[in-house]
């Protein structure tokens, strides 16, 4: 891939361990990707705690106590940075370094990707601190809420290099998820899979017509069957010929479960050694900021792999 063309992604760097998978996951799955580093350094006052302020103390007080307060949250910013760079470099990632001031680090991440043009924003699974997967860390679920442009959120654990695994349902959001993943792994093996659930098998209805002694029943059940997984296997295959036509060596996979679509696929993943999962987030009107998709959401909390989710939506920063 040459530099003209190559997808610009961001990485938010904090110091912690789970930033640091983030940083080796970028190296390895993005290689052809123009790379930088981002860490926000908060503010030191809000404006209004610093007026506050000036009522009890002169400004020969709070002059001095502020510049120095600033130096010691850049001087911290400066080597986190540096940390960041050896871990990059250890990594065979040649990334560009960036300080950005913002009120908290999820603002600051999406204001740098909006001012370098990113195509994407790399970030550990957790933040500082280490905060169980159950519940991600507070600047990785903001990110997956609020971001304009697709998140790769990134677990710690070993890394697998098999295909990357689509999720696929015909939704707007899943066939910009397929342009996405094109952008950022173009030319990867991927395989296109629409998960879903047979109405006939899997309801006390269609299992009691399946065993009903009336042949033209069971026959019309079984009809029913074989519509919903052709339907299935014709959208995955829509979703493989627009994979294909973005630029990846895709193949369709129906895969019909029980079990819900977020877990069927990230049971795929595991099975095939995926090296990444990619899939769209629904959210819809008001309430985008608020929900994220719950099969972006179960994969993002569980997968044991790197999951990349498109949402579109406006930031606040």
């Amino acid at each position: 891939m040459s530099s003209g063309n190559a997808p610009h992604v961001l990485i938010g760097f904090d110091g912690s361990e789970a930033a640091g998978h983030a940083i080796a996951a970028a190296a390895r799955l993005l290689p052809g990707a123009r790379a930088t580093l981002a860490v926000v350094r908060e503010s030191w006052l809000p404006l209004d705690s610093a007026s506050a302020a000036r009522i009890a103390l002169p400004d020969s007080v709070i002059g001095p106590a502020t510049m120095a307060l600033d130096e010691e949250l850049e001087h911290a910013a400066a080597e986190l940075l540096e940390r960041g760079r050896a871990l990059a470099a250890g990594a065979g990632l040649d990334a560009e370094a960036v300080v950005e001031i913002s009120r908290t680090p999820w603002r600051g991440l999406v204001a740098a990707a909006e001012r370098l043009g990113a195509a994407a924003i790399v970030c550990g699974a957790s933040g500082r601190g280490g905060l169980p997967r159950a519940v991600l860390g507070t600047t990785t679920s903001a990110l997956l809420h609020h971001a304009p442009v697709p998140v790769l959120v990134v677990p710690g654990g070993e890394a697998d290099d098999g295909p990357l695994v689509i999720g696929y349902d015909r939704s707007d959001a899943a066939r910009e998820a397929i342009e996405d993943a094109a952008v950022l792994f173009p030319g990867r093996a991927a395989l296109v899979v629409h998960a879903w659930s047979s109405p006939v098998r899997r309801s006390v209805a269609g299992a009691w017509l399946l065993t009903t002694p009336v042949d033209e029943v069971q026959q019309l059940a079984s009809s029913l069957d074989e519509m919903y997984a052709g339907d299935a296997e014709e959208l995955a295959e829509e979703g493989a010929a627009l994979a294909r036509a973005a630029g990846l060596d895709a193949e369709p996979l129906p895969l019909e479960s029980d079990r819900g679509v977020w877990r069927t696929i990230a049971a795929l993943a595991d099975e095939r050694g995926a090296a990444a999962i990619a899939v769209g987030s629904r959210g819809r009107g008001s309430i985008t900021a608020a929900v994220l998709g719950s099969v972006s959401s179960g994969l993002v909390r569980d997968a044991r792999r790197p999951v990349l989710v498109t949402r579109r939506a406006t930031a606040s920063p």
